[in-house]
């Protein structure tokens, strides 16, 4: 069976209620197939003349990245998450990243829609275009889909 047999489910996290839905999932995924799970959170270096002039560090792109997967962790498993769920900030576009990380994925799970505004939309397009172009199964989650009782 070889190296197929580790490769991590990865799961898009932005901090929307979608991403949260598709977390739980990949959770639920991760532990029936006995694979790693990974949540990653991109973003997107600000083009904001402002932040060039007057940078808050607390509300980077980067900055609310790694509260995105952190928050994600603390969501997923509280203070203590199993060693077999990493979390990952990475800059670029959504869209390309995630693609680019479904080439050794064995899922890609991501929200339908994720946060708009100034963090740009992390899903929604972005999970059409992996939809179309993973290397990897992927599972489009609704922000419906209801938390277990």
């Amino acid at each position: 069976m070889g190296d197929h047999d580790h490769r991590p489910v990865l799961v898009g996290v932005d901090g929307s209620t979608g991403a949260l839905a598709a977390l739980r999932e990949a959770v639920i995924l991760a532990q029936a197939f006995g694979r790693p799970l990974e949540a990653v959170s991109v973003w997107q270096p600000s083009t904001s003349m402002y932040d060039a002039y007057y940078p808050d560090p607390d509300s980077s792109p980067q900055a609310m990245a790694l509260r995105n997967v952190q928050e994600a962790s603390t969501a997923a498993f509280g203070a203590k998450p199993p060693d077999w769920f990493s979390t990952r900030a990475q800059p670029g576009n959504p869209g390309a990243v995630f693609v680019e990380a479904s080439r050794t994925a064995s899922y890609l799970v991501l929200g339908s829609r994720g946060r708009g505004g100034l963090t740009k939309a992390l899903l929604g397009s972005v999970s059409v275009h992996c939809a179309s172009h993973a290397r990897c199964p992927v599972l489009i989650v609704g922000p419906d889909v209801a938390e277990p009782v």
